[in-house]
């Protein structure tokens, strides 16, 4: 005779094999919606549509369908929106040229790359079960039915920030900028700078670092000639800024973009940098591109010093950092310069620092609030 325990344990596996099993082994009826869509699913799975979104549900599962534009995104671009709108920590990443998929808490996302649009997939429980994890018997029959959904209408993601034209005042410089109420934009020089209730950004700002001791540090702010661009970042931005009236700015470098070592070319120690910025109890995050020229100055005991950055407010749209890469990537002080700068900014968007590409989530991953702390 079957111990009571041994019974619940068959009876359980049971239940298992009777959800895991083929859909072929059960009749498959065609689901019907709105926009010419269809989709094939074992029978007593329901459909529903709201929005050009399709919800497919039975045996406890869910799974979520819809077609939405590219827009130009990529599906990793995509994945990670989904994932800080979701406010989840995507695991278990897997990111190829046409296909992204993560687990963001008890759901499995997947999006695809299908002619101009991409498909976006959420495999989950019904509500009534949501912290359940799917099995792999269960995934695999969602991704069947993902795989038979033909036609039906696209949904929207928020459409990119706008950009406009902006030529600096006396015509040195030029940059599409946010088109958004509440910024304002300045620059002379080659110098193109803004800020908004979202973030700001300065692209191509030069100044003196001196070295301690010379003629020059009476002038410039003081610090020996820095081995790294983590140490001159540090050492002299906070002091370039309180001496333009922005004091108590401390800075703390969290990375370095690999191979970004040589990006301002032969004579500088220069690098891209992710950093933490802190200033009146505030904190925020941002990206910096530094240099610190090791040649002639004419200027005793001076050196040249070079940053451009872009930083996003804690709490603000995500888009707003998508936004201010392009705003980088179109500034135009020269046409060699727009070229270096436009190689940079592709080395941010491509460099594998670890966790995969660098992409827009740079800019919002520990961002904080920010303000006008660059302004000249």
């Amino acid at each position: 005779m079957l111990s009571a325990r041994l019974f619940a344990a068959l009876v359980a596996a049971l239940v298992s094999v009777a959800l895991l099993a083929p859909a072929a082994s059960a009749r498959t009826v065609k689901l019907r919606g709105p926009g010419g869509f269809t989709v094939k699913a074992p029978s007593g799975f329901k459909l529903k549509t709201k929005r050009g979104i399709y919800r497919i549900s039975g045996r406890g599962l869910r799974l979520t369908y819809a077609r939405v534009p590219s827009g130009g995104r990529t599906p990793a671009d995509t994945g990670a929106e989904l994932a800080r709108a979701a406010k989840a920590t995507p695991t278990g990443v897997r990111s190829a040229a046409s296909r992204w998929s993560a687990r963001l808490g008890s759901q499995r996302v997947e999006v695809r790359a299908k002619g101009s649009n991409l498909v976006v997939l959420r495999f989950g429980r019904a509500a009534r079960r949501a912290a359940a994890a799917q099995s792999p018997g269960q995934l695999a029959l969602l991704r069947r039915i993902a795989g038979s959904a033909r036609g039906g209408r696209t949904a929207q993601l928020p459409a990119s920030i706008a950009l406009r034209p902006f030529t600096a005042p006396d015509g040195s410089a030029t940059a599409q900028v946010p088109n958004l109420p509440g910024w304002t934009f300045n620059g002379g020089s080659g110098v193109i700078e803004g800020s908004g209730p979202e973030g700001s950004f300065a692209f191509g700002v030069p100044f003196f670092g001196a070295i301690p001791g010379s003629f020059a540090a009476n002038s410039f702010p003081v610090a020996p000639f820095p081995a790294t661009a983590a140490e001159g970042l540090t050492a002299l931005l906070p002091q370039f800024l309180a001496r333009a009236g922005i004091p108590g700015v401390g800075i703390q470098v969290t990375g370095q973009f690999p191979g970004s070592e040589q990006i301002l070319g032969a004579g500088y120690v220069s690098g891209f940098l992710t950093a933490v910025v802190t200033a009146g109890g505030r904190t925020a995050s941002g990206v910096f591109l530094y240099g610190a020229g090791a040649f002639d100055t004419g200027v005793d005991g001076a050196y040249a010093n070079y940053v451009s950055y872009a930083v996003v407010n804690q709490g603000a749209d995500p888009r707003i950092g998508a936004a201010l890469l392009r705003t980088w990537a179109t500034w135009d002080p020269s046409r060699d310069q727009a070229r270096r700068l436009n190689e940079a900014l592709n080395s941010i968007l491509t460099t594998n620092g670890g966790g995969g590409p660098i992409d827009q989530a740079v800019f919002d991953e520990a961002a904080r609030k920010w303000s006008e702390y660059f302004r000249q």
